[in-house]
């Protein structure tokens, strides 16, 4: 094997010992893990995908798809980050109507879901929060 494949696969095994840390550590300074910006959508560390794109942009409307492409993913990104914001809160709230003695079947009929569904949102919750 050529010694850049074979630089590459031990890089690649990196990402995923790092992958797997991510889920086990909070990154961030506590974790000692740097915060990744994508968190939960890619992971990715210099070797698996380092070499830029194989073709040339050549055209401006190439850079213009490019640059348009950029934009789109920051906005996945925070359209992400934003979703799993307000599933906490939705789950903190249905924890508090549980505590003050609502069922999981009341919440379910008002937000038109199954009960198992209302489990399942606490549930994530709660694997998430260690508990």
């Amino acid at each position: 094997m050529p010694p850049d494949s074979v630089q590459m696969l031990l890089t690649c095994a990196l990402v995923l010992q790092r992958s797997a840390r991510l889920e086990r550590e909070p990154p961030g300074p506590a974790g000692g893990l740097p915060w990744p910006d994508n968190r939960g959508l890619t992971l990715t560390a210099p070797g698996c995908h380092n070499w830029g794109m194989g073709k040339q942009v050549e055209t401006a409307e190439h850079r213009e798809m490019v640059a348009r492409l950029k934009e789109v993913r920051a906005a996945a990104i925070e359209a992400a980050r934003r979703a799993a914001e307000l599933a906490r809160e939705r789950r903190q709230i249905m924890e508090a109507l549980l505590a003050d003695g609502f069922s999981q079947a009341d919440l379910a009929r008002e937000l038109g879901v199954t009960r198992q569904a209302i489990q399942k949102m606490i549930a994530a919750g709660a694997e998430r929060r260690g508990k």
